[in-house]
């Protein structure tokens, strides 16, 4: 293979690496606040109607 080849290979190998990295990144920070907001839902309905 030639160092062309390789070059763009690794290139591939980086932006791929980032796309992925940048889409997970989305949807942790979604799901994450979606469970926080559940979470504090949960902890302010959850006190009163217990007792």
């Amino acid at each position: 293979m030639s160092t062309e080849t390789w070059i763009t290979f690794w290139q591939v190998v980086l932006y791929g690496a980032i796309a992925a990295f940048a889409v997970l990144s989305v949807w942790v920070i979604i799901a994450g606040f979606g469970d926080i907001k559940r979470m504090f839902a949960d902890l302010g309905g959850g006190s009163g109607s217990d007792d």
